[in-house]
């Protein structure tokens, strides 16, 4: 799998724990990075609803989130 500007900005930021430049990178290259989701149905026509996919764990529910369609289709088997 390729890696991507976050999986790197993410093992800078772990490789500098005690240092909050890498950390703020991280999150600056997160909130400029597309995520993909995946739907429990496909989008209608118009857009105008979805639904995530949600998964329960230690009675919370999660949505997960892919910055590439790639990881998401390698999650979801295809």
């Amino acid at each position: 799998m390729t890696e991507t500007t976050l999986d790197r900005a993410h093992a800078d930021m772990e490789a500098a724990e005690d240092d909050g430049g890498p950390r703020l990178a991280f999150y600056h290259c997160l909130a400029d990075t597309s995520r993909f989701v995946l739907l429990t149905q496909e989008a209608s026509a118009k857009g105008d609803h979805v639904t995530p996919r949600t998964f329960d764990l230690e009675d919370t529910e999660y949505a997960l989130a892919f910055d590439t369609e790639e990881r998401l289709a390698g999650f979801a088997g295809g």
